[in-house]
This record gives C-alpha cells, sequence and structure tokens, in this order.
C-alpha cells in the first residue's frame, strides 16, 4: 500500500491514527491495523510510508499509540504525518506521560490512580508494579509461574520494589524506559507498551521531522475547536498531550514557487520552447 501507485484517494482531509474500532466519524478517515473497517489498514510497527498523498491532511490526530513503537517508527511516523499535512495543518499527538509518572512514584503518591493506563488485571498491584506496568506491559500465556486472566497473564514486567528504586535514582528517564521494556519475557504473545515519551523527546522527535511549531498542551485544550471535542482525547490524568503545525508560510510558498517552476518547465518542454 505504500507505493506510489497504491496511494489511497484522499476523499476527506482529516485522519485519525489508530482510533480502534469503536471511533467513527463521517468527516474523518481512519488508520488502524486492528480494525479491519479502518479506511486505512498498516502496521504502523514496520515503519512503513502511509498511502496518503503528500499535503492532502488539514488535521491528524493520534491518540496513545506511539507508546506502542519504536523511536524509529515513532520518527517514521512523525515524518509521514509531517508530509501529509497541508499548509499550517495540525497534528495532535498523546500517550502516557513518562516523566508524570515518575514525579508521582518519588512523591510516593497514587500511580495512575484512576487506572488509565495500567493494565486492568494490574490495577491492584503495588505502587511499584503499577509503575512499571506504565513503562512495559505484555501478554504471555503465564509469567513467573503466574496468571492473572482466563487466557494467562497479562500487565506489566513484576520485580522488586527495591531494584525499582535503585533504577530510579541511578538511570535517567529514558534508561529507566529502556530497562523496564527490557524486563518483558521473550515468551510474550503480544508486546503493548514498548516506549516511554515525555515532552522534551517528542518536542525535539517533531522539530526532527520538520515540524516548526511544536507545543506541549492540555486535556481537550487543542488549539483547534474540533479537537477540542469529547471525540478526541482521553485519559485526561496520566497523558502527555503535545500538537505540531506543518510547515511555515516561507517553507510553503517555495513549495509553491518551486512547484510551479517544475511545471513551467514542462509545458515549455512540450510546445518546443525549451530544449
Amino acid at each position: 500500500m505504500s507505493t506510489e501507485a497504491n496511494v489511497l484517494k484522499v476523499q476527506k482531509r482529516k485522519l485519525n491514527i489508530g482510533p480502534g474500532k469503536d471511533w467513527s466519524s463521517d468527516s474523518w478517515m481512519t488508520l488502524d491495523f486492528y480494525n479491519p473497517n479502518a479506511n486505512i489498514l498498516v502496521d504502523l510497527r514496520l515503519s512503513p510510508s502511509l498511502p496518503v498523498p503528500s499535503h492532502s491532511m488539514d488535521k491528524v490526530f493520534c491518540s496513545h499509540v506511539i507508546e506502542h513503537l519504536s523511536d524509529e517508527s515513532v520518527a517514521k511516523l512523525f515524518r509521514e504525518t509531517h508530509r501529509i499535512l497541508r499548509y499550517r495543518g495540525i497534528a495532535r499527538f498523546s500517550c502516557p506521560d513518562a516523566k508524570l509518572a515518575i514525579r508521582q512514584y518519588k512523591k510516593k503518591e497514587p500511580c495512575d490512580p484512576s487506572g488509565e493506563i495500567v493494565s486492568h488485571a494490574a490495577r491492584k498491584a503495588p505502587q511499584h508494579l503499577r509503575l512499571l506496568n506504565i513503562f512495559a506491559s505484555f501478554e504471555a500465556p503465564s509469567y513467573q509461574g503466574r496468571t492473572n486472566t482466563k487466557r494467562g497473564y497479562s500487565g506489566g514486567p513484576i520485580v522488586d520494589r527495591r531494584t525499582v528504586a535503585q533504577h530510579i535514582k541511578q538511570d535517567s528517564l529514558a534508561e529507566f524506559g529502556r530497562w523496564a521494556v527490557s524486563l518483558i519475557p521473550e515468551e510474550a504473545t503480544y508486546r503493548a507498551h514498548i516506549n516511554a515519551h515525555w515532552d522534551a523527546k517528542l518536542k525535539r522527535m517533531l522539530k526532527e521531522a520538520g515540524f516548526t511549531s511544536v507545543r506541549v498542551s492540555q486535556f481537550r485544550r487543542s488549539a483547534n475547536l474540533e479537537l477540542q471535542g469529547e471525540n478526541f482525547d482521553n485519559r485526561p490524568n496520566m497523558s502527555l498531550f503535545i500538537e505540531a503545525r506543518a510547515k511555515t508560510r516561507t517553507k510553503w510558498l517555495f513549495w509553491q514557487w518551486h512547484r510551479a517552476k517544475v511545471r513551467g518547465a514542462s509545458l515549455l518542454r512540450r510546445w518546443g520552447l525549451r530544449a
């Protein structure tokens, strides 16, 4: 689907990436891997090019997807999002806030008290295991001889409290996230959360993808009125919300000038006025 010949013909100029099976809107396209009824079926874990024409979208929304992707796949998704957005188009991303989770734990506050992020089967777990579950989660037939669902084990890694405290003390945020993910066992049948994100990291990655205007937002406080609606942001207490705009006007004008120049040269050759 990523080849030019198979690029999707765009009829709507708004794209929701990874909305799941229960989300729909007449004015939005959807991209998903687990929903066969989505407009675009793509596995983002494979770092694909999106089968969407360049500069064709006004809005892109992506809620709680990028924590399931490697940094390489997130970087590719950000670059592709920038490519498909039109001048001043807006992209809004959300994911678990790794920095907030660590801060809560250090202050001995309840970690994800409303159960927005941690696996359902792990919501009664001790605080240090709830923290790990935010950074890394998986499913397996069993784990350390344990099961907590009818299908086996669902949740995060299990280690002792002292080991978690030691890593929080000595590791950077990135190092702690990598350590937590490294605890996912090889026999896991599904790896859910495999990446940790925080504001500075996502700002850097979005700017590297070409976005020039990037800002941290708040729950349902998008710069775009439609994206403030209840059909979009969820999980208000443990999420990081970030928005980015595509292209400055200068870059857009340069792109328009370049396109006109190329078209003009083609016409001159067709009329035999230029070699």
